[in-house]
């Protein structure tokens, strides 16, 4: 039983650390478009 709790919260936790990687890198990407937009715009602005 303890061996099964701790494949089980292993699984939990991997799971958990892929979702905040996911999440991380997907904000990264959306404020590195928001830069991109950003500097386009300023750009044009002058």
């Amino acid at each position: 039983m303890p061996f099964l709790s701790m494949v089980l919260c292993a699984s939990l936790r991997e799971s958990f650390v892929n979702r905040i990687e996911r999440a991380i890198a997907l904000y990264a990407s959306y404020e590195l478009d928001y830069f991109l937009i950003f500097k386009i715009k300023f750009l044009f602005l002058f």
